[in-house]
C-alpha cells in the first residue's frame, strides 16, 4: 500500500539522529504545562508514547499508580520498555495502539496526555473524543501540538524555506494540519471537553552548537529519507536534485554561528464533564 492509498501513514524516519531527538523530550520540558495537574495515584494514559521519555517521567510523578503507554510504531514499543526497565519503573507497561480506537475499556484513566500526534490525523475531533472516552468523569487531558506556520528558522535560505514548504505541503497531502497548534482548542471542545486552559511555548533547537549541528544532521538526513523523499517526488512536488541541495544548505546552517530554530507548541489542559 502506498502513503497515497494511506494518507495517514506520514511518519519521520526513526534514524538514529531522530531517536536521540525523541529521547530529549521529557515532562519538565514538553509537559510543563500540564505537570501541576498530574499527582500521585492518578492512573494515566499517554498517547503516541514514541520511546517512553516522557512516559517514564509520568510513572515516576504518579507512582504506585499505573501509565500506560501507547504508540503504532512497535520499535519505539521496544526502546520505551528497555528505557523504562534501565530506570527500574515497575509502574509502567507499552501496547501497540492506534488513538483513533484505543482497546480501552470506558472511564479507564484519570489522565491522558497526546504529544505531537494528533496533528497528523484527518480527523482529530474522533481521536480527541476516543481519548474523552477512556477518561473517568473529571479526568484530564494534556494535549501538545505543533505550529510548524510560525516555526523560527534563521539564517534562512530559499532552500531551507524550501524544505519547510514540502514539508507542510506533504503533511496536509495525508490529511494532517501543520498549523495544528493554533486550531487544536475547538477540536477539543467539538470532542466534549468543556473546561479547556490553553497556553504556548516554544521548543529552542539551537540552545547550543552541539545541538545545532545534531538538529542540522536530524533534518538533513530526513529531507533524503524515503520516508519523506520517495513520496513528494512521487507527487512531482520536487526533485532529487533539489532535495540534494536542500540536504547540504541545511547541513551548512547547521555550521554557522548565528543559527536558530524554534519549534511553537499550542498547549491546552482540558477536563472531561
Amino acid at each position: 500500500m502506498t502513503t497515497e492509498d494511506n494518507p495517514t501513514n506520514f511518519q519521520v524516519e526513526y534514524t538514529d539522529e531522530a531517536k536521540r531527538f525523541l529521547y530529549r523530550r521529557r515532562a519538565a520540558t514538553h509537559g510543563a504545562f500540564f505537570l501541576p495537574y498530574v499527582e500521585a495515584g492518578m492512573r494515566l494514559l499517554d498517547v503516541g508514547c514514541g520511546p517512553g521519555s516522557i512516559t517514564a517521567d509520568w510513572a515516576q510523578q504518579v507512582q504506585p499508580a499505573e501509565v500506560v503507554g501507547v504508540d503504532l510504531d512497535p520499535a519505539q514499543l521496544a526502546l520505551a520498555r528497555t528505557h523504562a526497565q534501565a530506570l527500574g519503573l515497575t509502574n509502567i507497561r507499552f501496547e501497540q495502539a492506534d488513538v483513533q480506537q484505543l482497546p480501552f475499556e470506558d472511564c479507564s484513566f484519570d489522565a491522558a496526555f497526546v504529544h505531537g500526534v494528533i496533528e497528523y490525523l484527518p480527523d482529530p475531533i474522533q481521536a480527541f473524543g476516543e481519548i474523552r472516552r477512556v477518561l473517568k468523569p473529571g479526568g484530564l487531558l494534556g494535549s501538545r501540538h505543533s505550529d510548524w506556520g510560525n516555526f523560527l528558522f534563521s539564517p534562512a535560505t530559499p532552500h531551507t524555506e524550501r524544505f519547510f514548504e514540502l514539508f507542510m505541503h506533504y503533511m496536509r497531502h495525508c490529511g494532517g494540519d501543520p498549523d495544528f497548534g493554533r486550531h487544536q482548542l475547538a477540536a477539543i471542545r467539538a470532542a466534549g471537553f468543556e473546561q479547556i486552559q490553553p497556553s504556548a511555548s516554544f521548543d529552542c533547537w539551537t540552545t547550543d552548537p552541539e545541538l545545532t549541528q545534531f538538529v542540522a544532521n536530524f533534518l538533513a538526513t530526513y529531507s533524503l529519507s524515503p520516508e519523506f523523499a520517495e513520496p513528494i517526488i512521487k507527487l512531482k512536488l520536487t526533485t532529487p536534485t533539489e532535495l540534494q541541495t536542500i540536504n547540504q544548505e541545511l547541513r551548512q546552517w547547521g555550521e554557522s554561528p548565528d543559527a536558530f530554530a524554534a519549534e511553537p507548541w499550542g498547549e491546552a489542559v482540558a477536563w472531561r464533564s
